[in-house]
C-alpha cells in the first residue's frame, strides 16, 4: 500500500526517468539521511506503467498482485527448466521423466510458503524478479548480449540481485560440465563400437587364414594364444584407460570453464562496477538512524553476541528455505519477537549447531560413499566424473544459499527476519527436493531409460500428500494476507511481544477499518507497545489520534508534543499541531489557557532538540 501510494512521486508518475534514477525505492532521494539505499528503478517504473495504464479497470491492489502472482509463476516455469538443464545431460532421463521432473520443481518452487510474502506484498516485486533474471541468466547457452542486458535489468530491480551472482556462475559451470561430460562419453561410446567392429571383421579373416595352413591341434594352441592375448589386451586396455581418464576429467572441466569465461568475466566485471558506482555516488552504506531496534533489534550487538545471535537468525532462514519453519509465519519479526541469545548454553542454539551437523554429515557422507565406490570399481573415469559432479552440486546449493548473506549481520542491512530474503534459496532446495521425489516415484535413473518409467504408488501418494500440505499452508497464508486483520493477528500470534504489530492493529481498531472500531482494544494495545518499547516513539502519534477520539484533550496534546520529536513521525505530527491549535484558539474563553500550555509544548520540544543536538556534538 506504501509503494503505490499517491505520496510516493516515483510511481504515480510525477517526476522525471531521471529522477527515478536517482531516488531510492521510497521515493528518496539516494544520497538522503532519510534513504534506505534500496535502488531499484526498474521495479519502480513497473509500478508506475501499472499505476498509469490500468489505473480504473479494476482494484489497484489486485492489479499488483497479480503481476506479481504471474512473476512468481514465470520464476517457477524458469526453476523447472533449469532442472531439466542440469538432468538431461546424461540420455538416461525419457521425455516423460523429465515432465514429472519439471511438474515436481514446480510445485515445490511456487507452492513455497515465503513466496506468499513476496507475491501477497506488491512491494516485495524486486525479489521476485531478481530471481526470475538470475535463474534465466544460468543458461550457458546465452549470448554476452543477452548476458549483459539481463545483469543490468537484475540489478535494477533490486540490490539483493549482487548476491545471486556466485548462483549464477556456478550453475552455469555445473550444466556446462555435466552436458560436456555426457557428450564425450557418447563419441567414446560411438568410436569404441566402430573400432571394435572393425577389428572383429579383422580377426575373422585371420583366423580363416591360418586354419587353411595348420593342423587341428595347432589350431587349438592358436586359439588359446589368442585368447591370452585378448586378456592381455584387455588389462592393457584398462590401464590405459586409468592412466588417461584423470587427465580427460581435468579437460573436461578446464574446457567447461574457458568456454564460460567470457561470460563469467562479464558477470565480474559488471558486479564489481555496480558496487564501485553505488560506493563512488554514497549509495551503498544505509544511515545508522534508519537501523531501528524494532524492526532490527541484533544489529547493535558486537563481538561473540554477534556471532550467537546472527548464527539463529540465518539457521532460521536456511530452515524457511527446506520449508521447515521453526518459529511460525509472522510479517514482522521485529523487537522482543526473538529475544537475545545472551549464552552459549542458550537452548535455540541447539538448532544452529543440528544445521551445522547435518551439513557437515551430508557433505563427507558424499565424499566417503565416492571412496568406497572406488575400491569396487576399476573405473577411475566414471570415479572421477563422479566425483567432480557431486562437488559442484554441493557448491550448487551452497551458491544459491549464500543469497541469505544480507542476513548474516556481516552487511549492514535493516532487514531482520523476512520471508522475501528465503526466495532466492529455494530455487536450489526446490530443485533437489524435485529430483529426490523423482528419484523415490520412479526408481534411480538407469530405471529411466523406458519411455514410460513405473510410477510407484506409495512414494507418488506420499510425496501427492506433501504438496496438499504445502497447498494448504499457502492457502492459509495467502488468505491472512488478504485481510490486514488476520495479518495482524497472526503475527501477533508468532510474535506476541512485537511492539509494531501491536501498534498496527491499534490503527485498525482506531477507524482504519470501520466495521472494527474499538477504542478501547486500540488504546490496550499502544499500552502494550509503551511496556515492551518505551524507545519506540512511532506510538505517540497513535496515541495522540485516539486521545483526541475520545476527547481526552491534555493527553492528546502531550502525546502530540513527544510525536514531533520522533524523526520518524515529524512531519505528519507537525501537520496535526497546525491544525490542531488554531481551533483552540479560536475559543476567547480557552484562549489563555491554551497559549499557555502551548508554549509549555514549544518550550519542551525546543529543549528536547538543544539536548539531541548537544549529545550529538558530543558523540
Amino acid at each position: 500500500v506504501h509503494i503505490v501510494s499517491d505520496s510516493n512521486a516515483d510511481v504515480s508518475g510525477k517526476t522525471t526517468f531521471r529522477e527515478v534514477l536517482t531516488n531510492d525505492y521510497w521515493g528518496r532521494p539516494m544520497n538522503s539521511e532519510s534513504s534506505h539505499k534500496s535502488w531499484r528503478p526498474l521495479t519502480i517504473l513497473s509500478f508506475r506503467w501499472l499505476q498509469t495504464t490500468w489505473s480504473g479497470r479494476c482494484t489497484l491492489l489486485t492489479t499488483h498482485r497479480i503481476v506479481n502472482a504471474l512473476a512468481n509463476a514465470a520464476a517457477g516455469e524458469s526453476v523447472s527448466i533449469l532442472a531439466v538443464q542440469l538432468f538431461e545431460s546424461g540420455g538416461m532421463w525419457s521425455s516423460s521423466s523429465l515432465l514429472l521432473l519439471r511438474c515436481l520443481v514446480k510445485l515445490l518452487f511456487c507452492l513455497h510458503p515465503t513466496h506468499v510474502e513476496v507475491t501477497a506484498n506488491a512491494a516485495n516485486r524486486p525479489h521476485l524478479f531478481a530471481v526470475l533474471v538470475a535463474v534465466v541468466l544460468c543458461d550457458p547457452r546465452l549470448s554476452i548480449f543477452m548476458v549483459l542486458l539481463l545483469q543490468i535489468l537484475g540489478l535494477m530491480c533490486s540490490e539483493t540481485f549482487l548476491f545471486q551472482m556466485p548462483a549464477v556462475v556456478i550453475t552455469q559451470l555445473l550444466i556446462t560440465f555435466r552436458k560436456k561430460y555426457f557428450s564425450s562419453q557418447k563419441n567414446d561410446t560411438i568410436t569404441n563400437n566402430d573400432n571394435e567392429e572393425e577389428k572383429e571383421d579383422n580377426d575373422t579373416n585371420s583366423k580363416k587364414e591360418v586354419s587353411l595352413f595348420f593342423s587341428e591341434d595347432d589350431t587349438i594352441t592358436n586359439n588359446d594364444n589368442e585368447e591370452e592375448k585378448e586378456d592381455n589386451d584387455t588389462n592393457s586396455k584398462k590401464e590405459v584407460s586409468l592412466s588417461s581418464s584423470s587427465l580427460s576429467m581435468k579437460q573436461i572441466l578446464l574446457s567447461s570453464l574457458i568456454k564460460l569465461f567470457p561470460r563469467q568475466l562479464l558477470l565480474f566485471v559488471l558486479s564489481v562496477s555496480y558496487l564501485v558506482m553505488r560506493h563512488s555516488l554514497d549509495w551503498l552504506s544505509i544511515p545508522e538512524g534508519l537501523i531501528r531496534p524494532a524492526e532490527n533489534p541484533f544489529y547493535p550487538l558486537e563481538g561473540t553476541d554477534r556471532i550467537r545471535n546472527y548464527a539463529y537468525i540465518l539457521a532460521i532462514h536456511v530452515f524457511k528455505s527446506w520449508n521447515f519453519d521453526i518459529i511460525g509465519f509472522s510479517h514482522e519479526y521485529g523487537y522482543e519477537c526473538i529475544r537475545e541469545i545472551r549464552k552459549w548454553s542458550d537452548p535455540r542454539l541447539g538448532v544452529v549447531f543440528f544445521l551445522i551437523v547435518l551439513y557437515v554429515v551430508v557433505i563427507v557422507k558424499l565424499c566417503s560413499g565416492i571412496t568406497k565406490r572406488q575400491k569396487k570399481n576399476n573405473n577411475d573415469y566414471n570415479n572421477d566424473y563422479t566425483r567432480c559432479n557431486s562437488c559442484l552440486f554441493v557448491l550448487f546449493h551452497l551458491s544459491w544459499m549464500f543469497t541469505l548473506f544480507p542476513i548474516s549481520g556481516i552487511v549492514k542491512v535493516g532487514t531482520f527476519i523476512a520471508d522475501r530474503i528465503v526466495v532466492a534459496s529455494t530455487v536450489s532446495t526446490s530443485i533437489l527436493l524435485g529430483c529426490y521425489f523423482h528419484q523415490s516415484i520412479v526408481g534411480p535413473s538407469s530405471s529411466q531409460e523406458q519411455k514410460k518409467p513405473r510410477i510407484r504408488l506409495l512414494p507418488s501418494v506420499v510425496v501427492l500428500s506433501l504438496l496438499s500440505y504445502m497447498w494448504y499452508r499457502v492457502h492459509v497464508r495467502s488468505m491472512q494476507w488478504m485481510d490486514n486483520h488476520q495479518l495482524l493477528l497472526s503475527s501477533l500470534k508468532t510474535c506476541p511481544r512485537c511492539a509494531k504489530s501491536h501498534l498496527e492493529i491499534s490503527k485498525v481498531y482506531s477507524g482504519l477499518i470501520p466495521e472494527l472500531f474499538d477504542l478501547d482494544k486500540s488504546l490496550y494495545h499502544l499500552k502494550q507497545v509503551q511496556s515492551i518499547d518505551d524507545s519506540y516513539c512511532d506510538v505517540h502519534r497513535q496515541l495522540a489520534h485516539v486521545y483526541i477520539q475520545q476527547q481526552r484533550l491534555l493527553e492528546f496534546e502531550e502525546e502530540l508534543a513527544e510525536a514531533i520529536l520522533c524523526p520518524f513521525d515529524m512531519m505528519g505530527a507537525h501537520d496535526m499541531w497546525n491544525k490542531y491549535w488554531p481551533v483552540v484558539l479560536q475559543d476567547p474563553s480557552a484562549r489563555e489557557d491554551g497559549q499557555r500550555r502551548k508554549h509549555g509544548y514549544e518550550l519542551k520540544i525546543s529543549q528536547a532538540v538543544v539536548r539531541e543536538q548537544e549529545e550529538l556534538e558530543k558523540g
